[in-house]
């Protein structure tokens, strides 16, 4: 586990406590292990999500459901967001005794960049077929309105 780097994966101890870090979370958050261990893991998270007891609230479902698995924005040590997919699992001992948790954060921010971008190309898009569609019924219209003008005249010549 210490030599992945595409992967933040750290133990933490009951409370949240950081108690392992491995390469990929230096990468991903931007901490040297001498200077994360130790520290509760919401630091790595938004302060509104801090607030609202987000981090708690995540431990209190992984130990009720066996693990929780959330897409958000963190931070990293040099306060730039990240959107980051998230795992934990609750890690029980031989007498399903709690002895911590295994934290598992991947950084998926390109992909939400490309989903956002294609959310925002789909709105542009869907305005686009609203204004072709209104103009084709505009077009319809006015075929068939000049459709029966040319008609009249047409019936009077041709008698």
């Amino acid at each position: 586990m210490e030599s992945i780097e595409d992967y933040a994966i750290f133990l933490l101890d009951p409370t949240g406590i950081i108690l392992t870090w491995n390469k990929g979370a230096e990468l991903i958050q931007g901490y040297p292990a001498d200077e994360i261990i130790g520290k509760h893991f919401s630091t790595f998270y938004v302060e509104q999500d801090i607030k609202a007891k987000k981090p708690e609230r995540e431990l209190e479902l992984a130990k009720l459901h066996g693990r929780v698995e959330d897409e958000d924005w963190r931070v990293r040590k040099d306060g730039s967001h990240l959107w980051a997919n998230v795992v934990i699992t609750a890690l029980y001992d031989d007498k399903k005794q709690l002895v911590g948790f295994a934290k598992v954060t991947r950084n998926v921010t390109d992909r939400k960049r490309y989903e956002d971008e294609i959310r925002r190309t789909n709105v542009v898009l869907k305005q686009q077929q609203r204004v072709l569609e209104a103009l084709n019924t505009s077009k319809d219209e006015f075929v068939s309105l000049a459709s029966h003008q040319l008609r009249t005249p047409a019936t009077i010549i041709k008698q």
